[in-house]
């Protein structure tokens, strides 16, 4: 598709990046290794020679490619991680992706934090630059203080996948169709466990107002 002019970039988030190792390995391979103490951990980056001209670094702003490697600002939340044994493994996964930054957990188990495809607009992070707002809720840590630079990265994040996006070649050729792919037209279904919560939420509901009544009563 892409060889034929399509244009349609993906951006691969934490089970993102593992689900694109997939791409590259024989089907009955998993790539993934399990991490130690990722979850949640905030982190630097070690970035590898090719991540300044990469696609995704070379129009970011320098101070804020340094900080991302000097202050822990990434927040990785993952129980599961693509070790770099398994890249080196793996000729067609050289050939499809070039890694950009490394990370290691509790163990030293070295694995992939950043890569994107050589030849197409393919990125994909283990770690979540889109949470960098709300990270304060997400990590249990005292006096947490997002440097100035987290923020800078966030912006630039969006900016660059925005872009990306609105060069997309493909379309629906109707309105309609295009509406029946839409979250907001589908009907979500409960499942019998929540149903049965929901039952129980309302039932607890009612006896504790029966309670307060019979309260005022006496």
């Amino acid at each position: 598709m892409y060889d034929k002019g399509v244009y349609y970039p993906i951006w691969g988030v934490c089970l993102g990046i593992e689900t694109m190792a997939f791409w590259a390995f024989d089907p009955i391979v998993d790539p993934k290794s399990r991490c130690h103490d990722t979850n949640p951990k905030m982190m630097t980056f070690n970035f590898t020679d090719q991540a300044p001209s990469s696609k995704l670094f070379r129009d970011m702003p320098k101070n804020v490619f340094e900080a991302l490697a000097e202050k822990p600002m990434a927040g990785h939340f993952h129980k599961f991680g693509v070790s770099m044994k398994m890249y080196e493994l793996s000729k067609d996964f050289q050939e499809l992706f070039v890694v950009l930054a490394t990370n290691h957990d509790a163990r030293g188990m070295e694995f992939i934090s950043i890569m994107e495809a050589r030849h197409y607009p393919f990125y994909a992070l283990q770690w979540h630059p889109e949470k960098v707002h709300f990270m304060d809720k997400l990590v249990a840590a005292k006096d947490l203080q997002q440097p100035v630079e987290a923020f800078a990265m966030n912006k630039y994040m969006s900016h660059f996948y925005c872009k990306k996006r609105v060069r997309i070649t493909t379309a629906f050729c109707q309105r309609l169709k295009e509406q029946g792919f839409c979250l907001r037209s589908t009907k979500p279904k409960k499942s019998f466990m929540s149903l049965l919560i929901e039952l129980l939420l309302q039932t607890l509901s009612s006896l504790g107002l029966m309670m307060m009544l019979v309260t005022m009563i006496e």
